[in-house]
């Protein structure tokens, strides 16, 4: 099991998918996690769990294979959230894709984000 919160974790991961398969064609991140409490309930260091988890985790594992995927220039990345996750921490990551997808960046990590980088 790799805990994605740790960066050394997820470039072993990585390396050792694309060592056995030989590439990495998509990826759906669904680690995540939260407190079943009221924002004023969690502590500071529950808080700083959940980002680390749900952002900075999404972060590390997305940002390793989508430069694996630019790269070979095909590849597709799917982020999963709950309904509730949008008016809160993972709304980032939803964020994240609907900028770029309104700015139509047209460099290829946009593309790989997307889920629409041709080979």
């Amino acid at each position: 099991m790799t805990n994605v919160r740790k960066p050394e974790e997820v470039d072993a991961l990585v390396g050792a998918a694309i060592a056995k398969f030989g590439k990495i064609d998509f990826l759906i991140n669904n680690a995540g996690g939260q407190f079943p409490a009221r924002p004023f309930d969690i502590s500071d260091n529950g808080w700083r769990s959940v980002v680390d988890l749900n952002l900075n985790g999404t972060w590390n594992v997305t940002s390793r294979v989508g430069k694996h995927m630019v790269e070979r220039g095909y590849g597709a990345i799917v982020s999963i959230v709950h309904i509730y996750s949008f008016r809160s921490r993972r709304a980032a990551v939803h964020t994240l894709r609907r900028g770029a997808r309104r700015r139509r960046q047209h460099d290829a990590f946009a593309r790989v984000l997307l889920g629409a980088a041709k080979a």
